[in-house]
């Protein structure tokens, strides 16, 4: 069993809270629309697949291929009371989907997210670095039916770096029960959240396909809705989408057969996703599945199309039970040290 870590202490969903709600107890009620579990111990265990996978579509030469990492299932065990969030994680070896290293090669991948929360803003900072490849050669775009050839990328390295903003208008409608399990939508309510995304993409060592180096930034503005439906009282149903455009800045340099080639261009950059959620969400007990699908768009030139695939899925489970209060008390001092340090 191969074991990694995916962050520790205030990292992984580290949750910055206004004033206001440093006060609330065990189950409090924050509207008729929202519960809060702020002062609850969340234990939860989760099964994911994360990836970020790059397709090219080169119409001149009729040429078409998929550069994705050897895709794993990773399990995350996490514990959560306020502002402190202490998780790690493990590939299982026992799952039969991560023993295919001999076909698709080894993949070595470590992600960081971190979502700051004030008021209805929201702040997600992530970093995405993989080392490790295969190109797909396909008829599919997407990468998906009868393959002509695959080749290994082992020392390809893709690094990517950014976050996205976002503001919740309708403040009956409660992200933290998508994104955390921390509050708990009670009816159900949709948001108009406009987001701003930003991301620096560093690409180097293609191997087989050439030595090439690349600097890519992304800034879209991508409008996006999503709609909690709350049926049965414990169940929830999300879904969302969002679309939007911006601009693609890319630098590359490619080195074949002693030539150097560099090349700068600033396209459109065309973004669309969308995601869904199901879950149970009692006071105590919570489970649910969720899967989202994130795009990045752009032509090089007429001939060339560029897209940047990032995708992701959990199934996962969880309880929540009372804290001592001495535990809640102690974090309630921290939170109120940082948010005097922050200004909020």
């Amino acid at each position: 069993m191969k074991w990694c870590f995916l962050l520790c202490f205030f990292m992984y969903s580290f949750n910055t809270s206004i004033a206001q709600e440093a006060s609330r107890d065990t189950t409090s009620t924050k509207s008729a629309y929202i519960a809060s579990f702020r002062d609850r111990f969340n234990l939860r265990i989760g099964l994911n697949n994360l990836f970020n996978s790059f397709s090219v579509n080169d119409s001149q030469n009729n040429i078409e291929y998929l550069i994705s990492p050897n895709q794993e299932l990773r399990m995350r065990f996490s514990i959560s009371l306020k502002i402190l969030d202490i998780s790690f994680g493990f590939k299982p070896s026992f799952i039969g989907f991560n023993n295919d290293d001999d076909e698709l090669g080894s993949s070595d991948i470590f992600t960081l997210n971190l979502n700051l929360y004030f008021g209805q803003w929201v702040q997600t900072i992530g970093i995405f670095n993989t080392k490790g490849f295969f190109a797909e050669f396909s008829n599919s775009l997407v990468g998906f039916g009868n393959s002509d050839e695959v080749i290994l990328l082992p020392d390809l390295r893709i690094e990517k770096y950014g976050g996205v903003t976002s503001y919740v208008f309708n403040e009956n409608f409660s992200m933290r029960a998508l994104t955390t399990q921390k509050e708990k939508q009670l009816k159900s309510a949709g948001s108009f959240i406009p987001r701003f995304s930003y991301f620096y993409t560093y690409i180097r060592g293609f191997g087989d396909l050439g030595d090439q180096k690349g600097h890519l930034w992304d800034f879209v503005l991508s409008p996006s809705y999503q709609y909690n439906w709350v049926f049965g009282k414990n169940f929830l149903v999300s879904v969302g989408g969002l679309i939007g455009g911006g601009v693609n800045i890319s630098n590359t340099t490619v080195i074949e057969e002693g030539l150097t080639t560099k090349e700068s261009t600033t396209n459109f950059d065309f973004t669309y996703g969308a995601n869904a959620e199901l879950g149970y969400h009692s006071n105590s007990f919570f489970a649910g599945a969720v899967g989202t699908l994130h795009v990045f768009e752009h032509k090089v030139d007429r001939f060339l199309r560029f897209q940047d695939v990032q995708g992701f899925f959990e199934v996962y489970a969880g309880y929540r039970f009372k804290a001592p209060k001495k535990w809640r008390d102690k974090l309630d001092d921290i939170e109120n040290d940082l948010e005097k340090d922050i200004g909020l």
